[in-house]
């Protein structure tokens, strides 16, 4: 059974993890996990247009060394969440980390964390998607905008867990 494992730093996200590593750990089925996260870039264009050419360059290392400390840290995330599932009894070898780097526009982060989200559950032929939302209420209408929402709707023949 493959299972995606979107995760992002959220409190839900540990929530989920801890839920995939409860029903699979310790002699649940055979699984295959992939730890997901989705981790955000600025476009190349934004930075070269911001300002002049000159300055342009140091922008553009800045938001290279911001790409580098992301990209550390999301190795960091998804570390700790490989050793909780293997806390939980689930062998090594069937937990594979994923890191998308997308390119998003500030403020766009969200829709282009559940478009990768959603190119990967339908590229990697996943029989379960599971993710945490974020939100004060279990109720799915009440959050139309969200992650967990976007998956949802593009998840056919895929069983989707949502965990609060």
């Amino acid at each position: 059974m493959k299972i995606l494992l979107a995760v992002d730093a959220s409190d839900a996200s540990e929530k989920a993890v801890r839920h995939v590593g409860a029903i699979f750990g310790s002699g649940g089925p055979r699984v295959q996990i992939t730890l997901y996260h989705a981790m955000e870039s600025l476009p190349e264009y934004l930075v070269s247009r911001i300002t002049g050419p000159q300055q342009s360059e140091e922008i553009r290392n800045i938001a290279q060394e911001w790409v580098a400390d992301t990209r550390q840290k999301a190795r960091e995330l998804l570390s700790h969440y490989q050793t909780t599932l293997i806390d939980a009894g689930l062998p090594a070898a069937a937990i594979e980390i994923r890191i998308a780097e997308v390119e998003a526009m500030p403020g766009a982060q969200k829709v282009v964390a559940a478009v990768a989200i959603i190119e990967e559950m339908k590229q990697g032929q996943y029989e379960i998607v599971c993710l945490g939302r974020r939100g004060d209420s279990g109720m799915i209408s009440v959050f139309p905008g969200s992650v967990a929402e976007k998956v949802l709707r593009q998840a056919a023949s895929v069983t989707v867990w949502i965990v609060d």
